[in-house]
């Protein structure tokens, strides 16, 4: 179980990115649009992230290691109050897991992937223009996008 899901934050950067094969969102000043909205959220996450890092790396028991998902809570609580009708939606609560060494392990490794995805995205986000190039730079630090299900 990830305590942090890269997929959720990096979802929209690759949207941005996908091909306009692939994207029926064509429209450069969407790109625009979508960017502007995107980055400061990825932004604002890193530190949500390394404080969960960091909360991890500390944790020695299963409480401890559940406590530091209220920091993930906290930054998509935070997010979700921005967004229209999601005021008053509760948001699920975290699954209680049970601390181990290959779990803490596991958890730290898939913190430092969502950081360094995310840093990378934040790169390529800011200094692309179009949908060519976020693609362009996503594949030459390694995030490609997702493959589209091929159409009979």
């Amino acid at each position: 179980m990830k305590l942090f899901t890269t997929a959720l934050l990096l979802a929209p950067a690759i949207v941005l990115a996908a091909s306009p094969h692939q994207n029926p969102m064509q429209d450069p000043q969407l790109f625009a649009k979508m960017k502007e909205r995107i980055l400061p959220a990825m932004t604002e996450s890193l530190p949500y992230m390394e404080k969960t890092k960091a909360c991890v790396s500390k944790s020695s028991n299963t409480k401890e290691f559940n406590d530091c998902a209220a920091i993930k809570m906290e930054f998509r609580n935070k997010m979700m109050a921005n967004e229209p009708g999601h005021k008053d939606v509760q948001p699920p609560q975290p699954p209680k897991l049970e601390w181990s060494p290959e779990l803490k392990q596991q958890a730290l490794t898939d913190i430092e992937l969502s950081i360094n995805n995310t840093t990378a995205t934040i790169g390529c986000l800011k200094s692309s223009n179009n949908r060519e190039q976020m693609s362009s730079c996503m594949q030459k630090t390694g995030i490609k996008s997702p493959k589209q299900p091929q159409h009979p």
